[in-house]
């Protein structure tokens, strides 16, 4: 029985990668952005996420829109691509100017992060159903505290942030 239960799960995968890689997530998105920031107000935007096929199972747009009373409409025109280099769910963002940076797929949720100037960056999108959660952090290199700990002999070192600022976007498909 043990093994018809992992010929099972291992078969049921084979079938669901053949219908097409991020099939659930194609679609129109709208919804809020909440930007918060630690030492200035906040603000609340409205913004549209389109991600669609370009080609099946390798690329895909990921068009995020940001309607702003004060900066106008701003576009952020990337793809997703199907990292050439790896198995299993790997991805690139590609911002379209040079810039591409690694994305990660675990249990419908893309993980990245990446570093800009002196501004560590994490970012998730996260899908259940037809909602996106996309978050983004942001941490300065000069809030860095370190602490060393000794533990039975050995010694940890750890290395912390302060988070200054962070966009979440609660994004419902339409």
């Amino acid at each position: 029985m043990k093994f018809v239960l992992i010929l099972f799960l291992s078969l049921s995968g084979v079938v669901s990668y053949g219908q097409g890689l991020l099939k659930e997530w194609i679609g129109h998105y709208e919804g809020q952005m909440i930007l918060g920031f630690l030492n200035r107000p906040g603000d609340t935007i409205n913004v549209e996420l389109d991600i669609a096929v370009i080609i099946e199972d390798s690329v895909w747009t990921h068009r995020m829109t940001y309607h702003s009373s004060k900066y106008g409409e701003i576009v952020k025109d990337y793809l997703i691509r199907k990292s050439p280099s790896s198995k299993g769910n790997a991805y690139v963002l590609d911002e379209q100017n040079g810039i591409t940076m690694p994305l990660s797929l675990m249990n419908d949720c893309f993980y990245g992060t990446y570093h800009v100037g002196d501004m560590q960056y994490i970012n998730t999108l996260r899908r259940s159903e037809d909602e996106l959660l996309f978050d983004l952090f942001a941490a300065s290199d000069a809030s860095l505290k370190t602490d060393t700990i000794d533990d039975e002999g050995s010694q940890f070192v750890v290395d912390s942030y302060s988070v200054v600022l962070h966009q979440t976007a609660f994004l419902k498909r339409k």
